[in-house]
């Protein structure tokens, strides 16, 4: 990824010596904010509610459960390819929080098409792991735990933009920032994000029934 450019990558999670789910954090690492990510798809034998969890939150964007069919992959690898290109021809000037959607439908239609029936499980899995991650950042705030809150944010950052959750994924973004910058977390500033991933919650919820 270092020496390349690529479109995509798919990553198998069961590695040795270094997984799937350590090998995207690193490679997210390195992408630059400024442009759309290089989206990575899981290639797993696990399909389990956790496991698309942990996906999600290690920062992968899709899902394709072995075994698969030549068709199955072709057409998940050129859903992602759509979306870079919408993405791409989207206005230069990032939308600031407060004027983005609390959901980007058009993110999540992208992935029910992709996903299917499966697409069923990963919703609580968001809602899961983004609630353990409130919860971390409550924990930290007080002591001032930077590194912790930083890694929370970060991963939050990941899974909230994988889902279509912008506004949250921007929130997350600038704690990670001013963690790093290592300028004070107010407690104010994390009931700003329970409430929006309140409102998230409540959306995925009424899109997933709709």
């Amino acid at each position: 990824f270092r020496r390349d450019n690529f479109d995509v990558i798919l990553m198998d999670c069961q590695m040795p010596v270094k997984d799937g789910f350590e090998a995207t954090r690193e490679i997210n690492a390195l992408q630059p904010e400024s442009e759309p990510a290089v989206p990575i798809i899981a290639l797993t034998a696990n399909a389990m509610e956790s496991d698309r969890g942990k996906c999600l939150d290690a920062g992968m964007q899709g899902f394709v459960s072995k075994p698969f069919s030549a068709d199955i992959l072709l057409n998940t690898i050129n859903e992602f390819l759509d979306r870079q290109r919408k993405t791409m021809n989207k206005s230069e000037q990032p939308e600031t929080p407060a004027k983005q959607k609390t959901l980007d439908e058009e993110i999540l239609n992208t992935l029910r098409d992709i996903m299917e029936d499966d697409f069923g499980e990963l919703v609580p899995a968001f809602i899961e792991s983004s609630q353990q991650i409130a919860r971390a950042l409550h924990e930290s705030q007080p002591q001032q735990d930077f590194e912790t809150m930083r890694l929370n944010a970060h991963s939050l950052k990941s899974s909230s933009a994988n889902i279509g959750a912008l506004r949250l994924s921007s929130m997350a973004r600038e704690l990670e920032a001013q963690c790093k910058e290592g300028i004070a977390v107010d407690a104010g500033l994390l009931r700003n994000f329970d409430d929006e991933l309140q409102r998230v919650e409540r959306a995925l919820t009424d899109y997933v029934g709709g």
